[in-house]
């Protein structure tokens, strides 16, 4: 079951969205690869994309190794979608967490970043990500999702005209997808919001307008 947990409209009318759910069934321009160096998509994240997608998802990542060598932590490259619903998928690397003190929060955000400056490069109005390095690089969840949301919102801030408008972030787990909404709402206090729980027991989605 798809829950949206929050749904906030920043001044430069980005939408930055909190999903539970599955990120192979997100409607998005662009979904986002957990992707490692070698765009070898086995498990997690990657492997869910790759079994979703089909057989082409992995011939063309390996045609864009075998054209420009491996991806380097902190960025990212696009290929074509195989069988998903996206147009695209952008595959990012996101660093091993191995303590905090090897450049990882930089590099986490590095990868958010250029997921996104390469979203706009390919006209897509939206874009779907998932918590990146949180899995089985072992990034904390929550300071994942804290350095993940603060640099979506940067980077709106800096490209305030610009695509893709609807951001989402998508988590498997109710409690991670709570932290995204409470961590995109941060800077924010919703203007309406409606009393009670949906049928799910989650907490109403806040449709909130924010500052960059």
């Amino acid at each position: 079951m798809r829950i949206e947990h929050a749904r906030v409209v920043l001044q430069s009318g980005h939408e930055l969205v909190a999903v539970e759910g599955d990120l192979t069934r997100e409607a998005a321009d662009a979904l986002v690869n957990a992707a490692n160096g070698d765009l070898a998509h086995g498990g997690g994240v990657a492997g869910a994309l790759a079994r979703a997608a089909g057989p082409e998802l992995q011939a063309l990542s390996d045609a864009w190794v075998d054209a420009h060598g491996p991806l380097a932590t902190g960025r990212a490259c696009a290929t074509g979608a195989g069988r998903l619903s996206a147009r695209w998928v952008i595959h990012a690397v996101g660093p091993i967490w191995n303590g905090g003190g090897e450049r990882e929060p930089e590099l986490l955000g590095s990868a958010v970043l250029s997921a996104l400056d390469l979203a706009r490069e390919l006209a897509c109005a939206s874009i779907a990500l998932p918590v990146l390095s949180a899995g089985i690089y072992g990034y904390p969840p929550r300071e994942a999702v804290r350095v993940i949301a603060t640099s979506i919102r940067d980077w709106c801030a800096r490209d305030s005209r610009c695509g893709p408008r609807e951001i989402r972030v998508v988590a498997l787990d109710a409690a991670l997808a709570r932290e995204l909404a409470q961590q995109l709402c941060e800077p924010s206090k919703p203007d309406k919001s409606s009393p009670g729980r949906n049928s799910t027991g989650s907490p109403p989605r806040r449709n909130t307008r924010a500052p960059d």
